[in-house]
C-alpha cells in the first residue's frame, strides 16, 4: 500500500510492558533510524538509560500497523507527578503521513490518564518537524539547553594558574557532593535538565565527586564520569561559588582521566556537558574555557491538570 493511503485507523497503540529489553532496544533503534544523532542501543545501554532516566516500561507506548509492523515508540519517564519523554520516534516506513501528530496527542492523553501534572521533553533545534509536532500537541518551550564539548588539552590551555590558589581538594561520596551542590545552587538559580537531576545521578554508576574548600568552606563541587575507552569526561554537575575553585576541580578531573587512560594511544580526553541551560554560570564559564556548542535543544513542557 502506498504510504499516502494509510490513515490513523490502520494503527493501534499498546503499552510496552510485555516487551523484553532486547526488543525495546531494537524498537528504539528502528524508530530513530536516520535521526540527526545516531541511536544504536544495545540491550545493555538501553537498560542503563531506563535505570538512569526513570523510564517506566509498563507505561511507555508502542504504535503498530494492524498487520504487526512497528510504526513508532515513545518512552515515558516518571518522577512523582512529573513525566518525561525519554524518546519519541516514528519508523522510516511510516513517516510523512501525520502519524507523529496522532501519536503525540495519544501520548499526552495517556500521560494525563496516569494523573501526571506535567510532561516534558527535549527536541533538537534542527528537528523542526518534531518541534512542530510537539507544539500541536500542546507543548510550550521553557528554555534552551546546550550540549558542549572540547578536548581536555584545549580547556587546560585556557585555565589560569589556579594551583597558586590555596584550596583543599578532596574526593567525596556522591551523596555528600549532591548535598554540597544543593547548598551552593541558590547562587546559580538554574534547575538541571532531567538527565542531570539528582535522581539520575543516584541511578548512574561510576560517578566521582570532588569538592574544593578554603578554610573548611566549600567553594565548588564537581560530579563527573570518565570513560577510559572513549576518553569522555562527562560533567554531570559543577556547582560553584568561586570560579577559581571550579577551574581547579576541572584540572583535577583532567589529571585523573589521563592517569586512568585505557591505553597510551587511546582517544584524547574530552570534556562533555549534556543539556546545560543557556547563560547559566556553568555555561558561561565553560564557554570562556573554549568548550564549543555541538548541539542545542529546546526543553518543552505541557501542563496536564
Amino acid at each position: 500500500m502506498p504510504v499516502s493511503e494509510y490513515t490513523t485507523d490502520d494503527f493501534e497503540i499498546s503499552r510496552t510492558g510485555r516487551m523484553s529489553i532486547e526488543q525495546l532496544a531494537e524498537a528504539t533503534n528502528a524508530s530513530f533510524a536516520g535521526y540527526f544523532v545516531p541511536v544504536n542501543h544495545t540491550s545493555e545501554s538501553f537498560a542503563t538509560n531506563c535505570r538512569a532516566f526513570s523510564l517506566d516500561l509498563s507505561r511507555s507506548l508502542l504504535a503498530r500497523h494492524w498487520d504487526g509492523r512497528l510504526a513508532g515508540l515513545t518512552m515515558l519517564g516518571l518522577r512523582g507527578e512529573r513525566g518525561w519523554c525519554g524518546g519519541f520516534g516514528i519508523t522510516e516506513e511510516f513517516r510523512g503521513i501525520g502519524l507523529g501528530n496522532w501519536f503525540a496527542a495519544k501520548y499526552v492523553e495517556h500521560a494525563r490518564s496516569l494523573g501526571l501534572t506535567t510532561l516534558q521533553l527535549e527536541v533538537l533545534a534542527q528537528n523542526t518537524r518534531a518541534f512542530q509536532t510537539y507544539k500541536k500537541a500542546g507543548f510550550q518551550t521553557t528554555r534552551e539547553l546546550v550540549i558542549l564539548s572540547a578536548p581536555v588539552s584545549q580547556v587546560l590551555a585556557e585555565l589560569e594558574a589556579v594551583h597558586t590558589v590555596r584550596l583543599e581538594i578532596s574526593e567525596i561520596s556522591l551523596e555528600e557532593a549532591l548535598h554540597i551542590a544543593i547548598g551552593l545552587e541558590p547562587a546559580q538559580g538554574f534547575e538541571p535538565a532531567w538527565q542531570r537531576e539528582p535522581a539520575t545521578l543516584y541511578a548512574t554508576t561510576g560517578l566521582r565527586g570532588f569538592v574544593a574548600r578554603r578554610g573548611g568552606k566549600a567553594l565548588a563541587v564537581l560530579i563527573y564520569h570518565h570513560n577510559p575507552e572513549t576518553g569522555r569526561i562527562n560533567i554531570s554537575n559543577l556547582t560553584f561559588y568561586n570560579e577559581a575553585a571550579a577551574k581547579a576541580l576541572l584540572e583535577r578531573a583532567a589529571v585523573n582521566s589521563k592517569i586512568l587512560r585505557a591505553r597510551p594511544d587511546g582517544p584524547e580526553e574530552a570534556f562533555y556537558v549534556l543539556n546545560e541551560p543557556e547563560n547559566s554560570e556553568l555555561f558561561l564559564l565553560l564557554s570562556q574555557l573554549g568548550m564549543q556548542e555541538t548541539n542545542r535543544q529546546y526543553e518543552m513542557l505541557i501542563g496536564l491538570n
